[in-house]
């Protein structure tokens, strides 16, 4: 993607802009996240960049055009046609939206007194990220901007905070610098809608401060370079653990980025050099042993939790079925053990539904919202998945994890598996076994538990229950100004 948009701006350099501000952030996560949920999505772009796979020579890069090409151009007409339409539809969506919005929502909060605290959310599980924020900063109003107002409203307001409004697009169109006829123009057009609702969003509220959670969509893109534009200080905080340093990691433009650890401060730094970066430690060890602290021990001490993904390009059907026939294989060799599924926010596999109907008293579904991941390592002696990511959170938190590795992509950054702190099966019969040894021999594992130590240490940063505190501290050096003396 960097590519190819390296080539559009050397192309045409005014293409990518919009009031002298840059888009080519925000188109590259765009269509990185097209790429991964609908990969014909990509048609208008390789048709515009074609030119440069032309002239360009033979190489990885060329290759992945070349399938993404050949992919996208056997689509059917009624997908091509849906192609060619999506982003006109998508714009008339946040549009009507915008009108829904305005409707419906409370009024501005401008006229308080004190300016509000502002967070972003895409969606409701970034809404339930900040909740521990929101009750540490319940003296001050806490708004809530999103580029899907309607879907938060709700949530938000259970949480104590405000919505803001989503403002009508108004005279965004002068600023426009591709033709109406330009392949990329409703995706351009889109982008431009929103970065001009951000900006009057921001002009009427005027939040002390703007807080992103990992913050690598489109739409974090755009709502960041909009407080930009007004002085409004921008703070990115760690939520995810940058398996792979995709498009949405690279030139981020956010003001601050605080990370889990040095090793990530590293690891962002080299893609996003601007922010400044501060070491907090991860809140989720402080969670967990708040939890652990008031825990009541379980009559069955023997639960494991299995952490699933999606089907993708990565994880087929075929080894997510895998995964469910590990946890039935794993309930009929030992009668003593109970399985706790907490399944990604976008699984849809019917997979383990299906197998908690079988099993209806000993597996135990805890998924977000409702769970935090904390809440699942509690009284948990071991951790199954395919990636090595929330996995890494559990080596962190103590729970042994179990990588069930059947393939190269299955092995992410931080890698607890080349520290020594996670153990690599291929196989569900063999997971099943190295879960059984676990539970029925722990004490084999002590040299694990101990580099599982280490490795907290290293990437997940100071084990001392105070990453809030830290956390809470740099917003407030912010919003007193303090960070700029």
């Amino acid at each position: 993607m960097t590519e190819l948009f390296d080539w559009i701006e050397q192309q045409q350099p005014d293409y990518l802009t919009y009031k002298n501000n840059c888009l080519r952030g925000a188109f590259e996560r765009y269509f990185y996240f097209e790429a991964m949920a609908r990969p014909y999505s990509l048609l208008p772009l390789l048709k515009f960049t074609k030119p440069w796979r032309n002239s360009a020579k033979e190489s990885d890069l060329t290759k992945t055009f070349d399938r993404y090409w050949e992919n996208s151009s056997e689509i059917s007409l009624t997908k091509r046609l849906f192609t060619t339409s999506l982003p006109w539809l998508r714009l008339g969506r946040d549009y009507y939206r915008s009108i829904i919005s305005n409707v419906l929502s409370a009024k501005s909060v401008s006229s308080t007194e004190k300016r509000p605290i502002g967070f972003f959310a895409i969606n409701c599980r970034f809404v339930d990220f900040f909740q521990p924020l929101v009750s540490e900063f319940k003296s001050t109003t806490c708004l809530f901007f999103s580029s899907h107002p309607m879907l938060i409203s709700g949530k938000v307001k259970e949480q104590g905070a405000c919505p803001a409004l989503l403002p009508m697009p108004k005279g965004f169109s002068s600023g426009l610098s591709l033709s109406v006829w330009h392949p990329l123009f409703p995706v351009y057009l889109r982008l431009c809608m929103f970065f001009q609702q951000a900006y009057i969003a921001l002009q009427q509220e005027r939040p002390e401060v703007l807080l992103f959670a990992e913050g690598t969509s489109h739409y974090d893109e755009l709502m960041a370079r909009a407080a930009k534009q007004l002085e409004i200080p921008t703070i990115r905080i760690q939520s995810g653990r940058a398996g792979v340093l995709h498009s949405g990691y690279r030139n981020m433009c956010f003001d601050v980025m605080l990370c889990w650890s040095n090793d990530f401060v590293e690891r962002y730094q080299s893609v996003s050099p601007k922010p400044a970066y501060h070491e907090i430690g991860s809140p989720l060890l402080d969670e967990f042993h708040r939890l652990n602290e008031r825990r009541v021990t379980t009559t069955k001490p023997n639960r494991v939790v299995i952490y699933t993904q999606p089907v993708s390009k990565h994880i087929s059907e075929q080894d997510y079925l895998l995964l469910v026939k590990f946890a039935e294989d794993l309930l009929k060799r030992d009668e003593r053990i109970d399985i706790i599924v907490r399944k990604h926010p976008v699984d849809k596999h019917p997979g383990f539904d299906d197998l908690q109907q079988k099993y209806p008293h000993r597996i135990s579904p805890m998924n977000a919202p409702e769970f935090s991941l904390a809440a699942t390592l509690i009284n948990t002696q071991s951790a199954v998945g395919f990636f090595s990511t929330t996995l890494s959170e559990a080596a962190a938190c103590g729970v042994i994890p179990v990588i069930l590795q059947l393939d190269k992509s299955h092995s992410v950054y931080p890698f607890p598996e080349k520290h020594g702190a996670a153990i690599v099966v291929d196989s569900a019969e063999a997971a099943v076994d190295k879960v059984l040894q676990i539970q029925q021999q722990p004490e084999q594992f002590d040299s694990v538990r101990q580099k599982m130590q280490i490795f907290s240490q290293r990437f997940l940063g100071p084990n001392d229950g105070q990453s809030m505190q830290r956390l809470v501290g740099v917003i407030n050096q912010y919003i007193d100004g303090k960070a700029y003396e």
